[in-house]
């Protein structure tokens, strides 16, 4: 799997510092739905933000994912927020503090594999060194 594949620069938000996370979270469902890649942008945020109907791992230092299976995605896609000030979590991710780079995956409820496939993706680029520090 090729991460490039999957988002192109629409779906990478550089947010300015302070910046709450819900509105953070909602900036990145906008780009996906702008590009196409989901219908309903409300649903999605409801589901990531008031029921927390996702999973949220912490894969690598200041670099949080968060995930979540939606019947109005068509398809697996991505966005990324990337934060130089950091992202300060009281909702997504309480256990971390905070973080810099959040990215976003929402995948269709019928696809069972795929964040995996993307988690095990991202490991893998960190994984090389300099990859994180340059994300950071």
């Amino acid at each position: 799997m090729r991460i490039s594949q999957l988002f192109g620069p629409n779906e990478v938000f550089f947010p300015p510092p302070g910046l709450d996370e819900t509105i953070i979270v909602r900036e990145l469902i906008e780009r996906l739905k702008r590009v196409g890649k989901l219908d309903d942008a409300e649903i999605a945020h409801r589901a990531l933000i008031e029921r927390k109907c996702c999973g949220v791992e912490s894969i690598a230092e200041d670099i949080v994912v968060v995930h979540g299976k939606l019947q109005t995605v068509n398809e697996l896609c991505i966005a990324v927020a990337v934060a130089v000030a950091g992202i300060h979590c009281k909702c997504l991710t309480p256990e971390v503090a905070q973080f810099r780079v959040l990215i976003i995956v929402l995948t269709p409820l019928n696809n069972l594999s795929g964040y995996i496939r993307v988690a095990a993706t991202i490991r893998r680029l960190l994984a090389h060194p300099g990859i994180a520090q340059r994300l950071r």
